[in-house]
């Protein structure tokens, strides 16, 4: 919780003035024009002031404001909670507060009207709502102390900077992509070497050196000679998320970046779970490298980077050698997710698998016939030719044996990775 004990700017009110001018003005009148009647409207004036300038001291209030949660989930509720004391007493003490549109005020409540005894502290509760993914703060707290004959004024500008972190909705949803090249560590993957697993693998011959439990004994009966089970262990990967950040299209949920994270969230959630190291390399037009590791200290690091994680449209990575990929493992499994609106991504993704890299694409590309804006025939034929670029884009990557898989935020994503997993395979087999 921020807390505030500045100064509040001192003014008196147009009330002020206005009960000065007509109690100097009816005063006039009443001497010069001789009407008595108007002393009656003087008197009144001046007993307000005086009234007024008595009673009142200008208070100093000590100003609290936290928020009830700093991780929520998109579509959850905060609040903003804000504390104010004062060791006199307040009649009016005027509360707003402006939130940027990533916080919305529950059913439009933004301000609150409260009063304060000498010695009192007091709380009020703003709930908000998270419309969207991503990190907020509450920017101002606007504070207004009236006194009780609205005389003076005193005004407070409080900024904020109470970063709340909204994560996707779906992060229940934790999917994992089959790793090809796994490391020597248990894990949950299934190695295409054979030893210590139990995941069934192949028929052999004994050899000397294996070990007489691995002896399948119903199959060396019926063949009349030792035969043992190979199997599969189970083994953990390196997984890198390949984010790029350097273009995007749409806004809010439909926006492809949204649909990025949403996906890059799940996969950290589940490779993490998982024991797999995951990384994160965001190429954008500034780099940003997260080294693959494990445990949660790195899931709750990766799932900060994601969630600040803003389109920044520019130049961004275009080259394999603007990568940091020699501290990438050679035995790592590179996830790259991008809408694929121009060449620079494919060249990219082509280049860091001509380096030998293990690379799978996920193309992020949410419901466009929802984001496109009525178009005018001639918008309408060049937006034609450029999904028809995009269409090229896509095929020189799959000609290049990379697996690529392309989903919309809609489907299930689990069903996308499966099918993104299953092209690999027949790559692989193609390959070999």
């Amino acid at each position: 919780m921020s807390t505030s004990t500045e100064a509040l700017s001192r003014q008196v009110t147009a009330r002020y003035l206005v009960l000065m001018v007509l109690a100097i003005t009816a005063s006039v009148v009443t001497v010069l024009a001789g009407l008595p009647r108007m002393s009656v409207l003087a008197a009144t004036a001046v007993v307000w002031l005086l009234l007024g300038v008595s009673t009142h001291t200008w208070p100093t209030i000590d100003i609290g404001v936290g928020v009830s949660a700093e991780r929520i989930v998109e579509g959850d509720r905060v609040n903003v909670e804000v504390t104010a004391a004062s060791q006199a007493r307040v009649d009016w003490l005027e509360m707003t507060i402006e939130t940027p549109s990533d916080l919305s005020p529950v059913d439009g409540i933004d301000r609150a009207v409260i009063s304060l005894r000498p010695g009192e502290q007091m709380g009020v509760r703003f709930p908000m709502e998270a419309p969207r993914w991503g990190v907020a703060s509450p920017q101002r707290l606007r504070c207004t102390v009236r006194d009780r004959f609205g005389l003076y004024v005193s005004r407070r500008v409080i900024s904020l900077d109470l970063p709340v972190r909204i994560h996707p909705s779906d992060r229940s949803i934790d999917v994992m992509i089959a790793s090809t090249r796994t490391r020597a560590r248990v894990g949950n993957h299934r190695a295409i070497q054979r030893g210590d697993g139990c995941e069934y693998a192949d028929l052999r011959p004994w050899t000397p050196g294996d070990r007489w439990r691995d002896i399948n004994w119903r199959v060396s009966q019926r063949r009349n000679a030792p035969w043992v089970s190979d199997r599969h262990p189970d083994r953990a990967s390196d997984i890198i998320l390949l984010i790029d950040s350097g273009q995007g299209l749409g806004k809010g949920a439909d926006s492809t970046l949204h649909v990025a994270v949403r996906a890059a969230i799940a996969l950290t959630d589940g490779h993490l779970g998982a024991h797999d190291r995951v990384g994160l390399l965001d190429a954008g037009r500034q780099i940003r490298w997260y080294r693959p590791r494990m445990g949660r200290l790195q899931q709750r690091m990766l799932l900060d980077a994601l969630l600040d994680t803003q389109a920044e449209l520019g130049l961004g990575a275009r080259r394999a050698a603007d990568l940091p990929l020699g501290s990438i493992d050679s035995e790592a499994t590179i996830i790259a997710l991008t809408p694929l609106l121009d060449p620079a991504p494919v060249s990219l993704v082509l280049d860091i698998a001509a380096h030998g890299h293990d690379v799978a694409l996920l193309w992020c590309q949410p419901d466009v016939d929802r984001i496109r804006q009525p178009l005018g025939i001639t918008a309408q034929l060049a937006r034609r030719l450029w999904d028809l670029e995009r269409d090229l884009w896509r095929r020189r990557i799959d000609q290049a044996g990379i697996p690529v898989a392309s989903w919309d935020g809609e489907d299930p994503l689990g069903t996308i990775v499966g099918l993104l997993d299953r092209r690999r395979t027949i790559s692989r087999a193609g390959g070999s």
